[in-house]
């Protein structure tokens, strides 16, 4: 019996898949578009997410914040749907500021 013809017709190749790694460095309007953009992209599987946000809540409309003072929540302020990052395995740092 030929044993080579056997390792050779049993071996597999093994696929490794490998993930980088992306850190976006602040969750204000534009990082919330381009994690909102990335995550309905087919690129997102290729990315392990992290992004730090020196506040204490994620991505709010800075444009009318003028209006939480005229009874608007900072609920209908966001940006973000409330299950946003569990939903797209993103880990996101809330009052972390990130230093150089």
């Amino acid at each position: 019996m030929d044993f080579r013809c056997l390792f050779f017709c049993l071996i597999k190749p093994v696929e490794v898949e490998m993930t980088q790694k992306i850190v976006i460095i602040g969750n204000g309007m534009v990082g919330q578009y381009f994690l909102a953009s990335l995550v309905a992209s087919p690129a997102r599987e290729q990315f392990d997410i992290i992004t730090f946000c020196e506040e204490p809540r994620p991505a709010y409309d800075r444009v009318h914040l003028s209006s939480y003072f005229s009874g608007t929540s900072a609920e209908e302020l966001s940006l973000v749907a409330p299950d946003f990052f569990s939903n797209h395995g993103i880990q996101i740092h809330l009052g972390d500021k990130a230093l150089v």
